[in-house]
């Protein structure tokens, strides 16, 4: 119940506009991607950022940069979806889209400067995106979840409908919970 209040706090401060801590990263490897810029480029990018945020954002970019290592990556656009998760709506968005090693990937970008992502929470992600998302891509698209920090990627492999049975069910919980404050 704590979490779902909290939510709601922040979501009634935040008044529709959400504070993304992490914009201007996404923003820029984006940018470096479509642009096919350098390694050096992003390194040089952590400079520019405020200084209250610079040590997050040199992790993340130095995270980033253990994924990119020696190989090429084009750009390619990412697939987008609004949502209903057991009456939750969410944006299912992965934040870029590659194609890397002869592959097209669609990959969401797990930015937590004080955490890892472990596979099990890997593959709730990625069963959500592979549910909502597939319909929107062709079938040799695949779907990752990266750790920017220790720049890990996550494919997806699990195929265990539970996930998504769990899923929706927490999905109602929240939404009853939501309501009920």
């Amino acid at each position: 119940m704590t979490i779902v209040s909290s939510a709601k706090m922040k979501h009634e401060q935040e008044d529709g506009n959400p504070y993304d801590y992490w914009k201007d990263f996404k923003d820029e490897v984006r940018r470096q991607l479509i642009q096919q810029g350098t390694k050096e480029d992003l390194k040089e990018f952590v400079e520019s950022v405020r200084e209250d945020a610079r040590d997050n954002y040199s992790i993340m970019v130095n995270g980033f940069l253990k994924f990119w290592r020696p190989s090429r990556m084009e750009w390619l656009k990412p697939v987008r979806r609004l949502a209903s998760l057991g009456g939750v709506k969410m944006y299912i968005n992965p934040e870029i889209g590659v194609i890397w090693q002869n592959r097209e990937i669609m990959i969401k970008l797990y930015l937590k400067a004080n955490e890892s992502l472990d596979k099990r929470h890997a593959d709730i992600i990625l069963a959500l995106m592979e549910s909502e998302l597939r319909e929107k891509v062709d079938e040799s698209v695949e779907f990752a979840v990266l750790d920017v920090k220790r720049g890990k990627l996550y494919s997806y492999v699990n195929n265990d409908p539970r996930l998504l049975i769990l899923l929706k069910s927490e999905g109602r919980e929240f939404a009853e919970m939501w309501r009920g404050i």
